[in-house]
């Protein structure tokens, strides 16, 4: 819960039923002070949404985090180096208000996650994916979001308010109405590529979307149904250069940002 170490693995399974707040991979409490240091889990973390071949169809009314709350995972210490232990969520059925593949923080504290995430989507209906964390912290690692299958309405390879060093946004199937490559009201994303492949959405954006900027962007279509494409973002500004890179087919493509941003 405040305080603690696992010095292993943790495995949470949702298979059905309803959750009428948030599941976390992680723990709850973040540091204190050098006596109440937080919870941590040392090695791998995986969050699994559902079972395909079930029934049941589990119901989250608020959050899913393969982080913590405050707390740390991939690591038995706060670090800066990106550990070789991974966060992995995925979701596999159910109707779902938002999916994060990191942690998710408050004001005064940060959610560390100190390795790799990789989100999997593969059916499901959600509000809204993302790579990163929630309120507050940036993963050490890259992160990899997959939507194989699926109706979600946005997703974003980074966090709602927060950074993200290299996001990596997949559609091979399902649809999002909206995908960033970026984060979502604030952050810094260092690079962001998104690869369309199968699917449909609406409009896709290298960059951030209401808040924020991105650095490098790359998107690539190569099959798909989409309508809009953007390098830049919804409402804010590449800080380095835009690509677009197409293979498929696209009703409408601009390097920029769509509302605002430069």
């Amino acid at each position: 819960n405040e305080l603690g170490t696992i010095y292993g693995s943790t495995s949470v399974k949702v298979l059905g039923g309803e959750v009428t707040n948030n599941v976390y991979g992680g723990g709850k409490g973040g540091y204190e002070s050098n006596s109440v240091i937080g919870t941590f889990v040392r090695d791998q973390v995986e969050v699994v949404i559902g079972d395909s071949a079930s029934g049941y169809t589990p119901i989250i009314d608020g959050s899913v985090y393969g982080g913590s709350a405050l707390g740390t995972v991939n690591g038995s210490e706060n670090s800066s180096t990106v550990s070789t232990n991974e966060t992995l969520v995925t979701v596999n059925k159910g109707i779902i208000t938002n999916v994060f593949g990191g942690g998710q923080g408050d004001s005064s504290k940060k959610a560390y996650v100190l390795g790799n995430i990789t989100v999997t989507i593969n059916d499901g209906t959600i509000t809204n994916v993302f790579g990163g964390n929630d309120k507050n912290g940036t993963p050490n690692g890259d992160i990899y979001v997959y939507i194989n299958n699926g109706n979600i309405t946005s997703t974003y390879g980074g966090g709602n308010e927060t950074s993200a060093k290299e996001t990596n946004v997949y559609l091979n199937g399902g649809s999002s109405n909206k995908i960033f490559g970026g984060s979502n009201i604030s952050g810094v994303v260092n690079t962001s590529n998104v690869e369309i492949n199968a699917g449909i959405s609406d409009s896709v954006y290298g960059g951030n979307n209401q808040g924020g900027t991105t650095g490098d962007t790359n998107v690539y279509v190569n099959g798909g149904d989409i309508n809009f494409v953007y390098g830049g973002g919804e409402k804010t500004s590449v800080t380095e250069n835009t690509n677009v890179t197409l293979n498929g087919e696209v009703n409408n493509v601009f390097g920029g940002s769509n509302l605002e941003g430069s």
